[in-house]
């Protein structure tokens, strides 16, 4: 996948984390975007654990930043048109301090099926 955009209430080291805009990136197995991407759904971490921020992170660099911004919870949604998985949605939480729920993931995969709709139409 290529990163299309990065967006963020507040600006600050979480918008350091993420990949570049433009650029290639890359997904191993051990990261929860992939587990997405493969299963066609919704990964849901109402709270962060060390752990899981290992999978979260692309690197331990965009780890410490992700630390530092506060992040404690995360959800990635599929973007998926005409049966295929085109990208992700992954959103992260960090000055809010309400985890995401199960209305985040209804509302978030709403707004990634129509956003996958007009890539989709862009491409």
């Amino acid at each position: 996948f290529r990163a299309l955009a990065v967006t963020a209430a507040r600006p600050g080291p979480a918008t350091l984390a993420v990949d570049p805009v433009g650029e290639l990136a890359r997904y191993d197995a051990t990261r929860l975007v992939t587990q997405c991407v493969l299963t066609g759904r919704a990964i849901l971490v109402r709270q962060v654990t060390d752990q899981e921020l290992v999978g979260i992170a692309r690197n331990p660099e965009a780890a410490a930043l992700l630390v530092e911004a506060g992040l404690h919870s995360y959800l990635a949604v599929p973007l998926t048109a005409r049966g295929e998985v085109i990208g992700v949605l992954g959103l992260q939480r960090t000055s809010n301090p309400t985890p995401f729920d199960h209305d985040d993931v209804l509302l978030a995969a709403e707004l990634a099926a129509r956003a996958a709709v007009c890539i989709d139409n862009a491409r």
